[in-house]
């Protein structure tokens, strides 16, 4: 439609206008009486527009407040867009033209201002064309372009879905051209998803891929993609789209799953004869910083030929080509074109304002060890940004992804260069404060997974400088904030979600729209683990098709939450502002419980540990993490499955343990162990570590946890979590029935149902219920009772909860863990309970015992801690977990569990309760060495509160029965006695 507006508007500017007849309105009248569509009636009115202007005649508006007032205001908003579209071409007379349409939209608009009419978002609209024919500075653009929005809004059902369509977009695609302003694009594209039309879907689901990735969120982005995969698209669309797909997966450091894509998109693109296009080019400059040799040939006059946006993301791939070639006086000669275009107006204009650029010759240039050069770029960037200010006022301003690059090269360069300390210090606190901040946009776990993975190398940049600052200015307050700093990103997700079902009781939120949310966080989920489950099996189109569910899911909680956040403002505030780490009160609760905290973060470089007892944190240096890396596995591998040839197994086990006791124990602690350990180190048994290599039984020998209890968390800011009073009560305790014969499980297939046909029956589960239901109160159900739905139930009315079953643990689709219930013929559930299923829970738990195996293992995920069937439990809302780090006995289990649950009932806290539960399992076994391995005993895991707990004990009435016996034989002789006086 615009292209025959312009069109129409060409070829009556080229017409000769001596020639036209008086101007005659009641004509136009007439014809717009006779016409009935408002397309047609648009037409009329805008050659009345134009012959008007043409002659300089008053326009005299007869259609106000009658029927075809909608199709004279559309008239002039695209009349107006006509003007705009022409832009620099020579016609005769068109000053006079602008002038003529300025003047009438500036009379209509008052008119509707002072009426309030239905038309005001028409002529605001056609007032925001008229300011690109003015030249009006951008704010002012925004001003008149959100006013129009913003009365559409108030009054939405008042208007088209065509008016709807056209600002919705307009707001979305202005915005979007602006620094900083993401998110409103974002928004005005989400409502213009809303719109009924096949192509205001297609044009928001392509917009907000773009915006998106702007934002760095590249999981949102490929979801958006897979959306507009079901849409009908054209060859040129979907070579976009691959490219576009391409370039995500290299963000997120995904070559392989880069490469083919940007191959086929480039292969499409030359097929269509679009190699020239700016998403073709695009593609080019990924896959040459791929290093694909086909596309690398890339020269600077041919960049000067291309003109256009294309220019920036091939002078990036042109960069990386001079970074690769260590050609600093290519680099160096490029900095000067881009300054001289700057000046002069020349090719590069436009690209040397980019920051994006100046962070690409600053990285360049620290790759070629040139700190002083890359400053003076990153000092460009941060210019462009911020509007002309300097490092020194610029660096606080700095926003968004590009701000995140320039922080860490301007540390880079300080360091280098040997600034101060504390500048460096400052440029890391700055860089973590900023990455908090993208965290919060970025609604997605795989976008904040992927900006957290970037941002370690910032965090061990912070810690290394604090430690340098403590050593030269003998002050704990750098030490202090690196180590709230660490343990504040380690534990952040899971957190929010536990502030979240606090909020959810606090904030008096609707029952319906709290439903609401939980059922799109269960869809979320559900359909992040068949995401998961289908890229693990390579089967890409189902993968595709779940990123495009995901994407319409997101939308719709986006939205709720939007609303939620409209309706409950301290519901929303309540979860989104995290209490931050207090140390003084930390320290308090350590000293008074007599706890040593122990902390670790395995930095991209180097590991770290931090001490924390009697009010005194110390930090020290555990040496290179490859290092640490190797020990770990080669120790996961000696402790996870038994051996009968003990000899030189012993002897290995005995070296293996006391070096990772000496490098990740540097000082021997006071009291007992918490725990907070990061990346692979949520998967060592600290318990079986020796402090001392000495050559005894295995059940004699000096473990870690002889000494000291041990329990775990996911972050110290957890051990300060109040614990809330709960009216849950008694046991509930499952122990299902299994037919299998124990044949291996091919985990790769993900045939959960297959697997079940596997596994075998296991008597030690029957013997711990039984053990359990003789001691305690409560229901304890096995067999066939043993199935998901009686769980579902009864456990958010349980306080202590008891699982003794399989449990199949996948690390590469942890989403997809599941513990196995008894098989039943219901058709609702399938008796598997999934990872991904268990936040859907709502559990008041104290304890929850993951009698099953592997249920503390799982991938790590930086905020989030190793990705278990435990750490699901603890989104359900378990106050503490004991799980497995490894598939274990049976019998030992069984053996395990009956001593563990003896000492709680004592009154010992829990993690004395499996400190002396494993202690007297090898006293027990002592003249068993196969049985006394670190894998009969080492694999179970405490996290959570370790308080003691008063344990629904089963009251024995035998003594009672006596006691009441012999006072009814007392009473009985007293009387026999009384009647014979």
């Amino acid at each position: 439609m615009r292209n025959y507006i312009y069109s129409l508007c060409c070829l009556f500017f080229s017409c000769t206008l001596l020639a036209q007849p008086k101007l005659a309105p009641e004509r136009y009248q007439d014809s717009l009486a006779q016409l009935t569509t408002i397309k047609e009636q648009r037409a009329v009115l805008m050659r009345y527009y134009q012959r008007s202007f043409a002659q300089a005649a008053p326009i005299r508006p007869f259609w106000r407040n009658t029927s075809f007032q909608e199709a004279a205001d559309w008239a002039l908003v695209e009349l107006a867009f006509a003007y705009v579209s022409m832009g620099g071409k020579k016609i005769k007379g068109k000053k006079r033209y602008e002038a003529e349409l300025k003047a009438f939209v500036l009379e209509q608009k008052r008119w509707a201002e002072q009426e309030a009419a239905a038309s005001l978002p028409y002529y605001y609209f056609a007032d925001y064309y008229v300011g690109y024919l003015e030249s009006r500075p951008v704010l002012e653009q925004k001003e008149r372009l959100e006013k129009a929005l913003n009365w559409l809004e108030k009054n939405t059902d008042r208007y088209s879905e065509k008016l709807k369509f056209s600002l919705y977009k307009e707001g979305a695609y202005f915005h979007f051209g602006l620094a900083n302003e993401a998110e409103t694009s974002l928004k005005w594209a989400k409502k213009l998803a809303k719109l009924q039309s096949q192509e205001a879907r297609f044009v928001a689901y392509s917009l907000m891929a773009q915006i998106y990735r702007k934002k760095g969120n590249f999981e949102r982005t490929l979801e958006a993609l897979a959306a507009l995969d079901d849409e009908p698209l054209a060859l040129a669309i979907q070579a976009k789209n691959l490219a576009s797909k391409g370039i995500c997966y290299y963000e997120l450091g995904q070559n392989e799953q880069a490469l083919p894509l940007l191959k086929k998109a480039s292969q499409l693109f030359a097929e269509l004869g679009q190699l020239n296009s700016f998403f073709a080019l695009e593609a080019t400059a990924y896959l040459a910083l791929l290093d694909e040799e086909s596309s690398s040939n890339i020269s600077l006059p041919e960049l000067l030929s291309r003109g256009g946006h294309a220019q920036f993301p091939l002078l990036k791939a042109y960069i990386h080509k001079l970074k690769k070639a260590k050609d600093l006086e290519g680099i160096e000669s490029l900095a000067a074109d881009l300054a001289y275009a700057r000046k002069e107006g020349a090719a590069f204009r436009e690209l040397a304002k980019n920051q994006e650029i100046y962070i690409a010759l600053g990285q360049a240039a620290l790759a070629l060890d040139k700190a002083n050069l890359a400053k003076q770029y990153f000092e460009e960037a941060i210019r462009f940004q911020t509007a002309g200010l300097g490092q020194k006022e610029g660096l606080a301003q700095l926003k968004g992804q590009e701000g995140l690059a320039i922080l860490w090269g301007i540390y880079q360069t300080q360091k280098i260069t040997a600034a101060p300390l504390l500048e460096q210090y400052q440029s890391c606190q700055m860089a973590i404060s900023l990455a908090k901040e993208l965290e919060k946009q970025l609604g997605s776990k795989g976008g904040k997974a992927a900006l957290k993975a970037q941002t370690e190398k910032v965090y061990e940049a912070f810690v290394e400088t604090a430690m340098a600052l403590d050593q030269a200015e003998k002050n704990p307050i750098y030490i202090q904030q690196a180590f709230i700093e660490i343990e504040l990103a380690k534990g952040s997700w899971l957190l929010s979600s536990l502030r979240n079902k606090e909020a959810q009781q606090l904030g008096n939120v609707s029952a319906e729209l709290l439903a609401e949310e939980r059922s799109l966080r269960q869809d979320i989920s559900y359909y992040q683990a068949q995401f998961s489950r289908a890229q693990r099996k390579a089967d890409s189109l189902k993968a595709q098709k779940m990123q495009a569910v995901l994407f319409q899911k997101r939308q719709a909680l986006d939205e709720l939450l939007t609303q939620l956040a409209q309706k409950y403002p301290s519901y929303t505030k309540w979860q989104e502002e995290l209490e931050e780490l207090d140390l003084n009160k930390l320290k308090k609760k350590l000293n008074k419980e007599k706890y040593s905290l122990i902390t670790y973060f395995m930095g991209p470089k180097n590991s770290y540990c931090f001490l924390l007892e009697e009010d005194e944190i110390q930090l020290f240096i555990l040496g290179p993490t490859t290092n640490l890396r190797e020990q770990l596995q080669d120790f996961k591998q000696l402790v996870q499955r038994p051996r009968e040839s003990l000899k030189p197994f012993k002897s290995n086990f005995i070296r293996l343990a006391h070096q990772l006791y000496q490098q990740l124990i540097p000082q021997t602690p006071k009291y007992d162990l918490l725990i907070s350990p990061h990346a692979e180190l949520s998967q060592l048994a600290f318990s079986c570590l020796l402090p001392k290599a000495e050559e005894q039984p295995f059940s004699r020998l000096d473990y870690l946890m002889r000494s000291y209890a041990i329990s775990y968390l996911y972050a110290a800011n957890f051990y300060l979590q109040p614990q809330p009073k709960t009216a849950a009560k008694g046991f509930l305790a499952m122990a299902p029935s299994y037919q299998g014969q124990g044949q291996a499980i091919d985990r790769q297939a993900l045939d959960w149902g297959q697997a079940r046909k596997q596994l075998q029956p296991l008597a030690g589960a029957m013997a711990e219920l039984d053990f359990l239901e003789a001691h305690f109160n409560g229901q304890f159900l096995r067999q066939e009772q043993a199935n998901e739905q009686r769980f579902r139930q009864l456990a958010p009315k349980a306080q202590f909860i008891h699982l003794a079953m399989h449990a199949i643990t996948d690390p590469m689709a942890p989403s997809y863990s599941a513990l196995f219930f008894s098989e039943t013929q219901d058709s609702l559930q399938d008796d598997l309970l999934l990872a991904y299923e268990l936040p859907g829970l709502h559990l008041s738990a104290d304890l929850v015992v993951l009698s099953a195996c592997q249920t503390a293992a799982g991938r790590y995920q930086a905020g989030e801690g190793a990705q278990s069937l435990g750490l699901g439990f603890r989104y359900a809302g378990a106050a503490s977990t004991l799980s497995t780090l490894w598939e274990v006995n049976d019998e030992s289990s069984r053996l395990l569990m009956e001593l563990f649950y003896g000492y709680l009932q004592a009154g010992q806290r829990k993690d004395k309760a499996l400190q002396q539960a494993q202690i007297s399992y090898l006293e027990l076994v002592d003249q068993k060495e196969v049985a006394a391995q670190p894998f009969f005993w080492a694999a179970w895991w405490l996290s959570g509160n370790s308080s003691a707990l008063e344990l629904p004990q089963k009251m024995n009435y035998g003594p009672l029965i006596w006691a009441a016996l012999f006072a009814l034989f007392l009473v009985f002789g007293w009387l026999i006695y009384r009647a014979k006086k």
